[in-house]
């Protein structure tokens, strides 16, 4: 049990999964569970899910990032409750949150799935570039991991650290089992949109979809449950690290500064445990602005991106957010650094485009 705002919040785990199941399922109000997706920093990721129960039918906010994790959840969404899903809700167009998609309307075939409308755009245009692109490098991807890992070393010869051959080890069964299914995909696209606000009612169950702003898409759709005081974010916020490939930066700093003055308990973000206060919000905010300052500071003293970059120190940072942990260091490296810090030096620069 913890404390927010003087309020008593218990989060309820009903299923304790990950050592063999892809999600840990925990009830965080009356008839609102969350399905959180194992460790966020691995190579093939999946995001977390929100079941929402209303009167009359249930909505299901992010649809996994394959056909195997969405039928896990629908399965485990039939013991919760025989009500019928009528919405399934996709937070934005990456993989991870809406493969799932197919499996939902086979097992719902009435239920609408809603999206901001610049998230059913990107789907429409990266979905098929996405099938192409897994289909053509799968196999090449899996016959390189596992040679590496039976020679112990990279293409290039140099030894695999002992931390590279267990997370090479992972990521190879990942694909493995990704490929299995690539080619039974089915696009399966929002069938509702929306573009600032969109309130849905389920008996007397209210929900909101809102827009807040450009952040980790350009179509981020967040989900407000204002009688629980409840905030789902897509990857608007990821724990225990950012996810920062195609941001928008600026614009994601004053979508988070939002997100810290809402009158809300709970925030589940699109990666990794249930936030139970803004401390974590907070934290992501310092470093977002530290960074942008640091890169702006490069960009008015004429350096080039590469020069701008490595001179940005956010160490105190890593230090918040990895520790001495070396998954968590390697994400904030990988996910956080490298991405971001160019989507900074690009943003300033105007070349970022729309």
């Amino acid at each position: 049990m913890k404390t927010f705002i003087g309020m008593l919040i218990v989060i309820v785990t009903v299923h304790s999964g990950w050592a063999q199941e892809p999600y840990e399922i925990q009830k965080i109000a009356d008839g609102v569970y969350v399905f959180i997706a194992e460790d966020p920093t691995k190579d093939v990721v999946n995001g977390n899910s929100i079941l929402v129960i209303g009167d009359n039918g249930a909505l299901v906010f992010d649809s996994g990032t394959s056909l195997r994790e969405a039928k896990w959840l629908v399965s485990e969404i039939k013991k919760l409750t025989t009500k019928p899903v009528k919405f399934v809700v996709n937070s934005h167009w990456h993989w991870d949150h809406w493969i799932g998609n197919q499996v939902f309307t086979e097992a719902y075939p009435q239920c609408q799935i809603i999206a901001h409308s610049s998230t059913r755009n990107a789907m429409m245009y990266q979905y098929p570039r996405f099938v192409k692109q897994a289909l053509l490098t799968q196999g090449d991807m899996i016959a390189t991991f596992k040679k590496e890992l039976e020679t112990g070393n990279h293409e290039g010869g140099d030894p695999l650290t002992t931390y590279e051959k267990k997370r090479w080890a992972r990521t190879y069964s990942d694909l493995v089992k990704d490929s299995a299914e690539t080619r039974q995909y089915r696009e399966t696209l929002p069938t509702m949109t929306f573009d600032k606000k969109l309130t849905l009612y389920m008996g007397a169950r209210e929900i909101q979809l809102v827009f807040l702003g450009n952040a980790n898409t350009r179509g981020d759709a967040a989900m407000i449950l204002p009688a629980e005081k409840i905030l789902v974010t897509g990857d608007i916020l990821v724990a225990p690290v950012p996810y920062a490939f195609g941001v928008s930066p600026r614009s994601w700093i004053g979508v988070l500064k939002n997100i810290a003055s809402m009158d809300v308990h709970l925030i589940v973000p699109g990666h990794g445990a249930v936030q139970t206060d803004k401390s974590y919000v907070q934290n992501v905010i310092a470093l977002f602005e530290s960074s942008y300052e640091q890169v702006a500071a490069g960009r008015r003293q004429g350096l080039n991106a590469k020069d701008a970059i490595t001179k940005v120190d956010i160490e105190k940072f890593r230090k918040i957010f990895a520790g001495d942990d070396e998954a968590k260091n390697w994400a904030f490296t990988n996910y956080y650094v490298k991405p971001m810090l160019d989507r900074m030096y690009k943003e300033l620069g105007g070349e970022l485009g729309e």
